[in-house]
């Protein structure tokens, strides 16, 4: 049933893959393109906490793996810019619902 979660998915312009180390560098200048937005949000990825956010992140990814449970973690990108990174958190997502 969530086989296809494991692998990236693309439909149009946007491309749904699970988060990864590849990520850090991409996400992190684009993160840093808003700093304003930050403040609002229970966990912060501006640059003074982005690193500690990542790895937290980057763990429970892994315990997720290792013990298929949910959530999980994607990086969203919707361009080719660092501003079109982002990274969303998915209680529970099949292939189908995202239209893929």
């Amino acid at each position: 049933m969530t086989a296809g979660l494991a692998s990236a998915m693309a439909k149009g312009g946007v491309r749904l893959q699970p988060m990864a180390e590849a990520h850090r560098a991409a996400l992190k200048a684009a993160c840093a393109e808003d700093p304003e937005i930050w403040p609002i949000y229970a966990t912060s990825w501006d640059p003074a906490h982005f690193d500690q956010t990542f790895d937290r992140t980057m763990a429970l990814e892994n315990a997720r793996k290792h013990h298929n449970t949910y959530p999980r973690v994607y990086v969203v990108q919707t361009g080719k810019k660092a501003s079109d990174w982002k990274v969303a958190i998915i209680g529970e997502a099949h292939p189908g619902d995202l239209g893929v």
